[in-house]
């Protein structure tokens, strides 16, 4: 039991770093790809470019885990809104924030524009979360394959133990019964071969006892005649 939950608790040590690291990765890969389309949005709100504002937001809602991406003023009122209806409101930040609280993230942060304008990105994490419940699957199948083969090398190993003490017994039973057509197999683990030898030898002895006193008997009885 040992060796499996030695192997559990790696496993599940690399399943949290591996899941640490996936979403990392992911909001970083958000950060960076937000605050580009960000500062490209600013250079399109001074030149009052409405058309490539929609299509930097389109080019956002590209990432496969972004759902809805909006622009607001300074006030709070709504310049652009894309993708699916928001899940909860943001709130103006002072620099870029990413909530990760909730059933998904959202991220805000602020425009270099003049007239203080914000962006919020809404972030769909059910990706993340089933590659995470994939990874585990993954990493449960494993632990169940290891612990079968620990079991059936525990079994093999007491199979190899247990059967030579078994035979060892029903011999000694039968040399106690005045038996003597029973020899051991001197074969298997090394401690029970020294048991083996131990009981065949005793077997000899027995024997040569028994023919000795049989032979004393039947020399007893020809000199009575």
């Amino acid at each position: 039991l040992l060796p499996l939950g030695l192997l559990a608790i790696t496993s599940a040590l690399n399943l949290t770093h591996e899941a640490n690291e996936r979403r990392s990765s992911l909001q970083q890969h958000l950060m960076d790809s937000t605050s580009l389309t960000a500062k490209a949005m600013s250079e399109a709100l001074d030149d009052q470019q409405d058309d490539a504002l929609r299509t930097l937001g389109e080019a956002l809602l590209e990432i496969e885990e972004i759902r809805s991406v909006r622009l607001f003023t300074a006030a709070g009122t709504p310049l652009l809104s894309l993708g699916q209806p928001p899940r909860s409101s943001a709130r103006p930040p002072t620099e870029p924030t990413l909530d990760t609280n909730g059933a998904g993230w959202q991220l805000t942060l602020p425009l270099s524009s003049p007239h203080a304008e914000w962006l919020a990105v809404e972030v769909e994490t059910l990706g993340l979360t089933l590659s995470n419940y994939r990874h585990l699957l993954i990493h449960g199948l494993g632990l169940l394959l290891a612990g079968l083969g620990l079991f059936l090398l525990a079994y093999s190993l007491s199979r190899r133990i247990t059967e030579p003490l078994v035979a060892i017994q029903a011999a000694l039973d039968r040399l106690n019964r005045g038996d003597h057509g029973i020899r051991l197999s001197e074969t298997g683990p090394e401690e029970t071969v020294k048991l083996m030898v131990g009981v065949n030898a005793l077997r000899d002895h027995l024997e040569r006892v028994q023919e000795d006193m049989q032979a004393q008997i039947e020399q007893n009885t020809q000199d009575l005649q």
